[in-house]
């Protein structure tokens, strides 16, 4: 499982660089547009989430080895 939620925070940093570096130059320059607007923020909130658990992770297992 914590694989899976590595290689999802890996997905979400290269999708970061895509919303950051490609998508206003090779799809689209309009500011407004919607998919930009809601894939970005979906993106970020992944990004977000994904660091939460990580880090949940982390320190739930730390307790776990000391008891």
């Amino acid at each position: 499982m914590i694989t899976a939620i590595r290689n999802l925070f890996v997905l979400s940093l290269v999708a970061i660089c895509w919303w950051t570096f490609v998508w206003p130059f090779v799809v689209s320059a309009d500011e407004a547009s919607s998919i930009y607007h809601y894939g970005s923020i979906a993106t970020l909130l992944v990004f977000f989430g994904c660091i939460v658990v990580l880090l949940a992770i982390q320190v739930y297992s730390r307790d776990e080895g000391n008891n």
